[in-house]
């Protein structure tokens, strides 16, 4: 038998086993504990070496010399790159990347231009931005809500400091939300605001601009966007501007006189960009030869108006406008289905010049008609002088674009009446992406200036190639010079192709012309012998190079 060990001994050698430093002596303790604290001051003096040899190294490279002024401007173009994920708001890139060292880091902080644009993320920062943006004018973006525990006082705070330095302001948000903070800019003037975009997200609900926002001060604006807003047309806001864009697609806004729509704008003469799809004033009892009631506006680029018929072709008879701008219609069919060669004859072609006098020549020199997929947009018209390309699928945009709903007997009448009334003496270039009848073809064929004809699709190219009959096609098209087909399978079309082609070149000698050049873009299924034939029968051939690929036929497996 073992003798008998007392209560803890075993647990004192276990112990003592785990930490056999527990049992010396404490001149021993004491002397690792010195030893510890050695290494200790050691490492601290190695870090300090490590981080001081550190900053000479950079101190030294090319990066650390770079001049203050290619710093900030890194850092400005990292904040302006787009946010990788839409869903975060903010862009805090640049604010990383100023951490690379102290240096870097002080230049961030010195540079004003980078805490002069705020947007939601930087909410909680604002105050220090606007600390060192220091004089800086400003740029706020809100584009969402506020995350707790930040509140609409905070954000009433922010502005309110703001709006003496505040050059550009843009806020999207629902209806309630933007009504509150909407209040929030009547508190003091803004002096330096030059841009202004106000979006209201809550489609079936219209907001009115307060009356007195901004106190009624704001000399320096220029550039105004409103989307699902109201706005009086006696507003100081709409004055001295060069871009308006207004869009309030719900009828529901309250009736205004034309006397204050007249009148708004002549306080913007230098207007460049109107952009409107408003509730029109009625013009009942009002003449255009009134000269008190013209809109004049000699500075216009581009008008984009979005209505009915009625309210589009109104508000044309009032506008003078240089004949050099581009104008752009959606419209709508009315009530009244008002035809359509209504609305052609209050275009700008035909409307007062900016001097009052009604222009008596045609300006249209290219002419797209195409049948869309959608039966909202009837109408849509550029009236601008744009020379026409084939030589690009992407063609740009004709001075005079027509589409049609629906297809077949009744579009091609309407398309007739159109042809047959408006102004195309002048018309160069034809785009055609939609088949029209023997007449229509006919009738294209005699006009006088017609240079290029480009044709889309199959069924178009075959439909209007056909219908070409040899006398139309040796009798007129008396100045026809280059055609361009696209998206049309040739081993289908080719035949009447080639034909249209032979009867151009058979056309009589005292014409003097014949198609010298003949284009084909994005086309498929090409014979092998069709380049050779189009070589042969025209003086210039181009071809993009890429043989687009058509709808596969489905085949027997027996036939394979």
């Amino acid at each position: 038998m073992y003798p008998e060990q007392p209560v803890g001994v075993e647990r004192q050698e276990v112990i003592q086993d785990a930490y056999p430093g527990s049992s010396q002596s404490p001149s021993t303790m004491t002397a690792r504990n010195r030893e510890l604290e050695q290494m200790d001051a050691r490492i601290v003096s190695m870090r300090r070496d490590i981080f001081e040899l550190t900053s000479q190294r950079n101190a030294r490279s090319i990066t650390y010399q770079l001049p203050t002024e290619t710093l900030s401007k890194i850092f400005i173009e990292c904040r302006n790159l787009p946010p990788r994920n839409i869903v975060l708001a903010g862009n805090f890139r640049w604010f990383k990347l100023s951490h690379v060292s102290r240096h870097w880091r002080a230049i961030a902080v010195g540079c004003a231009q980078l805490w002069s644009a705020i947007d939601d993320s930087c909410l909680p920062l604002a105050h220090v931005m606007l600390e060192r943006s220091k004089r800086l004018p400003l740029a706020i973006e809100i584009n969402g809500y506020l995350s707790p525990p930040y509140t609409e006082d905070d954000f009433c705070d922010v502005m309110t400091a703001a709006l003496p330095r505040l050059e550009s302001f843009k806020i999207r948000i629902g209806a309630r939300t933007l009504k509150r903070r909407l209040a929030s800019l009547c508190m003091d003037a803004t002096p330096e605001l030059r841009s202004l975009s106000i979006h209201n997200d809550t489609s079936y609900e219209q907001i009115a601009l307060p009356s007195n926002i901004f106190k009624r001060k704001t000399p320096y604006l220029r550039h105004l966007n409103l989307y699902n807003c109201h706005i009086l047309w006696k507003s100081p806001l709409l004055s001295g501007l060069t871009f308006l864009k207004m869009y309030s697609p719900v009828r529901s806004a309250p009736k205004q006189t034309f006397e204050d729509f007249i009148k708004a704008f002549s306080r913007m003469p230098h207007l460049t960009h109107l952009d409107l799809d408003v509730l029109f004033p009625d013009t009942t009892g009002y003449s255009a030869d009134e000269g008190e009631f013209g809109i004049s506006l000699p500075c216009l680029e581009q008008l984009v108006l979005t209505g009915t018929f009625e309210e589009c072709g109104g508000f044309l008879k009032w506008v003078r406008m240089p004949a050099s701008a581009s104008l752009r219609l959606n419209c709508t069919p009315a009530p009244s289905n008002l035809p359509i060669i209504e609305l052609a004859k209050a275009l700008s072609w035909n409307t007062h010049s900016l001097s009052g006098e009604i222009s008596s020549r045609s300006a249209i020199s290219a002419l797209r008609i195409y049948q869309p997929s959608s039966n909202t947009t009837i109408v849509q018209t550029w009236a601008e002088s744009i020379s026409f390309t084939a030589s690009v699928p992407e063609m740009a945009s004709p001075s005079l674009q027509i589409s049609f709903p629906g297809s077949g007997a009744k579009a091609n009448f309407h398309l007739q009446h159109i042809l047959q009334n408006l102004p195309l003496d002048c018309l160069a270039s034809l785009d055609l992406s939609c088949p029209i009848g023997r007449d229509g073809l006919r009738h294209i064929a005699g006009l006088p200036m017609l240079e290029s004809m480009h044709l889309r699709g199959t069924a178009v190219a075959r439909h209007n190639l056909s219908s070409l009959d040899k006398d139309i096609v040796q009798s007129r098209f008396g100045r026809l010079l280059s055609v361009s087909i696209s998206e049309v399978n040739l081993d289908e079309a080719v035949v009447d192709l080639v034909g249209f082609c032979v009867n151009m070149l058979m056309r009589d000698e005292d014409n003097n012309t014949a198609i010298g050049r003949l284009q084909i873009v994005n086309c498929y299924n090409i014979p092998s012998k069709t380049f050779k034939i189009f070589q042969h029968f025209v003086d210039v051939f181009e071809w993009d190079g890429v043989e687009g690929v058509g709808p596969e036929e489905d085949t027997d497996s027996d036939e394979e």
